[in-house]
């Protein structure tokens, strides 16, 4: 795949992801995912750690039973979330994560309706879940 050399960061989309998204999502759209993509990249660079060291997965409610399938405790604040305008834009952000920057993708509780997006740093204690999406 194409990465520009000046890339600002290896969390962000690149110039082809960005295309992609102004096309399946509108430039409205595709601006609101990039500033998805911009939080959950902030999270991890002021975590530390390299990409694999994080899980991103969407969710149908913003915290969802404390994420009991991942594990991760909330009274840490190991983790952030952001609430996307459509299941199609969640998708195609947590896509991005687990493809092209190269985090785990969580597997629990995620469906069809699935408009939040979270990311959580994995410690000794948290999973990447263990249920199929539906």
């Amino acid at each position: 795949m194409f990465r520009p050399a000046d890339r600002q960061s290896p969390f962000a989309p690149d110039v082809i992801e960005s295309v992609k998204w102004n096309i399946l999502l509108g430039e409205l759209g595709a601006k609101r995912a990039r500033e998805i993509t911009t939080r959950l990249e902030m999270f991890m660079r002021q975590t530390g750690g390299a990409p694999a060291d994080f899980c991103v997965g969407i969710s149908r409610e913003p915290l969802l039973r404390g994420w009991s399938g991942h594990a991760v405790d909330l009274k840490d604040g190991n983790y952030v979330f952001s609430k996307a305008d459509s299941a199609e834009m969640a998708y195609l952000v947590e896509k991005h994560f687990a493809e092209i920057v190269g985090t785990d993708t969580a597997l629990v509780n995620a469906a069809g309706d699935s408009v939040y997006v979270y990311a959580y740093r994995k410690i000794w204690h948290t999973t990447s879940g263990d249920q199929l999406r539906s």
